[in-house]
């Protein structure tokens, strides 16, 4: 059969997985998992004889077009004698926490708020530090605990370096930096409890605190600034830039 559209819509999971492969392009198939998932592969002989079978994308992020043009660049590869799959883990293998960091910063980062972007920013100094210049594919869970536990005493950075590193490698993962079989080195780990960050104050509070105000620091410019930020809820900086 050859692979387009319609034939891969038609292809059925069965109890086991299986490869369906392309009549036209010899060692370009599709895998079906039993969950009916599917993923387009190529197989071929390295230059040493061993049979080698790399994923090339899943079905549905990739057209069955695109996966073909793909297969013919990689297998193109296999006949100058060059091996896809090792050249595939030397890249991965080549990136650093510190480019993650870079990409992270560059392409998620700017989806959140600002201030989320400046918690990215103090999350990822101690990963940096611990382990920056380390491969993205050799950090281990117990690089995160080490770290974590190093961070103790400010158990909040401790939980964000956490919850950041898990959204990194996660991200690395879909990149291709990181093995999807691996598990995310920064999950499952025990997080610090934190304290409380404060409760909002109702009216009668928020009265007793413009009265202590208005008697303690009348005509202060501080006072002003502080009653300004209270009832707008922007942060002093915000109200400096907006001034």
């Amino acid at each position: 059969m050859k692979l387009d559209k319609r034939t891969v819509d038609a292809l059925k999971p069965a109890e086991k997985d299986r490869v369906e492969w392309d009549d036209e392009l010899p060692g370009f198939g599709l895998r079906i998992y039993a969950s009916g998932r599917k993923v387009f592969v190529i197989q071929y002989r390295n230059s040493y004889g061993r049979s080698r079978r790399m994923k090339i994308g899943l079905y549905g992020r990739m057209t069955p077009k695109k996966a073909r043009s793909r297969a013919k660049v990689y297998l193109g590869r296999v006949e100058e004698g060059r091996d896809p799959c090792e050249q595939r883990q030397e890249k991965r293998r080549s990136r650093t926490v510190r480019d993650l960091a870079a990409r992270f910063m560059a392409e998620h980062a700017p989806k959140r708020a600002k201030s989320t972007q400046r918690n990215y920013e103090i999350a990822w100094r101690p990963i940096l530090e611990a382990f920056g210049a380390k491969a993205v594919a050799e950090v281990r869970w117990d690089d995160f605990e080490d770290l974590h536990g190093l961070l103790g005493d400010t158990p909040y950075t401790a939980n964000r370096v956490l919850a950041v590193g898990s959204k990194a490698w996660e991200l690395a993962a879909r990149w291709g930096w990181w093995p999807r079989t691996m598990p995310n080195p920064a999950r499952a780990h025990d997080r610090y409890p934190e304290y409380p960050r404060g409760v909002a104050l109702d009216r009668q509070q928020l009265a007793a605190v413009g009265k202590a105000l208005e008697q303690e620091a009348k005509g202060s410019i501080s006072a002003a600034a502080f009653v300004a930020t209270l009832l707008s809820g922007c942060r002093p900086i915000e109200m400096y830039r907006a001034a």
